[in-house]
């Protein structure tokens, strides 16, 4: 699912880059600061509740359906009402419309399917994929044609709307339930709630904090760059790490009274993701100064750097990126809140400090102290909860980490770009040499230690179980 909605916002982020403008960027980032703000502010995570109660009834579906209508009413009559102020505020007059448009998607997406949640919830994700891919492709066309046509921001403000209006629409032809104003479970669902609420606010703290400091402190132009250098540096986790995430929520509810079962399961999915997730950070960083220029044009080199920076924030996530699922599911929603509490105690002054004295790259700094503090109190947090020894998750962790630094060694080491061309087929080639010997290196280095390591039981032994299937069958 992620592979696909990524391929799409990958053509997508493209097309809009060489079209638009970072100012067009940065406008649709400001006005989706306070939105953001309010959609944490009044988060519930009802489907999150939904899915922690195996057993909800018909009833308890229809409140949290009926609680989510009312949160969109209230939401988007706020940002209609606060969208003239926040352009005063941000001294920037065309983020007021840009903010009632998607105050109307806001609202028009309140009214979504609630039943659409059980595919998660019973590990029906064929379903899950068409749900979620469907809607991205309406929008992918119409933000698209509307850049072709308009040539400005207002190709993404629809687009982001044509996408909530399909996916309304997807989920009821999909799923049989129809819902019903029910207030019959609301203290229950809100009483589980709250911690999930609390824990969307610090986490927009924490996502886009910098960018609401960065869009006080600088114009428009930078933040586009910061947020476009942002969402390419976090492909890693939210590409990857996140669906792993969506999948585990559900599976860590079934197995929560089994913390033998749970903490076997946490530390393969940590080898899966490890095994993917390190290299690919690691390699946005290392060609970053070759995709950019070729894909994104020379508008955009100033996020080079940007990126480079926040890969670091990616890589430190890798480690502990899924333990959130595990504080959900046995019942310790709390030890998220204590960690954004934490993590933003230490960085937001770091990305107000730094961001005054050097614009985004200083965000960017900020950002990734903000990193290193959740990181490291967090593996203190999920090594007690499942009973993890560093011995484990080092056992887990160090082929994957080794075979990036061997990665990392090649591709700096014989590195024979271009200096002078910063677009065409030299860039092209090198980015193809480099992606390429990166590659090769990289799984080269994975089973070369793995052999030495004596063949391991792990994620290597069922990638190679796959591949002789697969031949075998082929053969066949």
């Amino acid at each position: 699912m992620r592979v696909a909605i990524r391929s799409l916002g990958f053509v997508s982020t493209i097309v809009l880059a060489r079209l638009l403008t970072p100012d067009d960027y940065g406008l649709i980032a400001l006005a989706m600061v306070f939105i953001g703000l309010l959609e944490s502010l009044t988060w519930f995570g009802f489907d999150v509740v939904l899915i922690h109660d195996q057993h909800a009834s018909e009833d308890k579906y229809h409140t949290a359906w009926t609680l989510t209508v009312a949160r969109g009413i209230l939401l988007a009559a706020v940002v209609s009402a606060a969208a003239g102020h926040c352009a005063i505020l941000f001294e920037e007059p065309r983020i007021a419309p840009i903010m009632q448009l998607l105050a109307l998607g806001t609202l028009v997406e309140s009214f979504a399917c609630i039943g659409v949640v059980n595919f998660r919830k019973n590990l029906q994700f064929d379903k899950d994929f068409r749900l979620m891919v469907i809607p991205r492709i309406a929008g992918f066309l119409v933000t698209v044609v509307l850049a072709l046509i308009l040539r400005n921001y207002w190709a993404m403000a629809i687009g982001m709307v044509s996408t909530r209006i399909v996916t309304v629409a997807t989920g009821y032809a999909m799923h049989p339930y129809r819902p019903a104003f029910r207030l019959t479970h609301w203290r229950e669902v809100l009483g589980f709630s709250k911690w999930l609420l609390f824990n969307s606010l610090l986490r927009y703290g924490y996502n886009r904090g910098p960018s609401a400091i960065l869009g006080k402190l600088a114009d428009s132009h930078a933040l586009g760059v910061y947020s476009i250098a942002y969402e390419i540096s976090n492909m890693v986790l939210s590409e990857l790490v996140a669906p792993v995430q969506r999948a585990l929520l559900p599976g860590f509810a079934k197995l929560s009274g089994d913390i033998e079962t749970m903490r076997a399961t946490y530390l393969d999915v940590l080898s899966v993701t490890m095994l993917f997730a390190l290299p690919m950070a690691l390699g946005i960083a290392l060609t970053a100064d070759l995709f950019v220029p070729l894909l994104l044009g020379e508008k955009w080199l100033d996020s080079v750097p940007l990126i480079q920076l926040l890969c670091i924030c990616g890589l430190l996530h890798v480690g502990v990126a899924n333990s959130s699922a595990v504080y959900i599911a046995r019942g310790r929603p709390w030890v998220s809140t204590v960690l954004y509490i934490a993590a933003l105690a230490i960085g937001l002054p770091a990305v107000f400090l730094f961001a005054g004295a050097s614009g985004a790259m200083g965000a960017a700094r900020g950002m990734v102290a903000m990193a290193a503090t959740f990181v490291a109190v967090n593996t203190g947090f999920i090594s007690r909860a499942l009973g993890l020894t560093p011995g484990a998750v080092i056992q887990r962790a160090y082929r994957p980490a080794l075979a990036t630094a061997m990665m990392t060694e090649v591709i700096v080491t014989l590195d024979n770009r271009h200096p002078n061309a910063q677009s065409g087929w030299n860039t092209a080639l090198d980015l193809a040499v480099a992606c390429s010997l990166g590659a090769i290196t990289y799984v080269l280095g994975v089973f070369i230690l793995w052999f030495a390591a004596g063949r391991p039981a792990g994620v290597e032994t069922t990638l190679v179980k796959l591949l002789c299937s697969r031949a075998i069958r082929n053969a066949q």
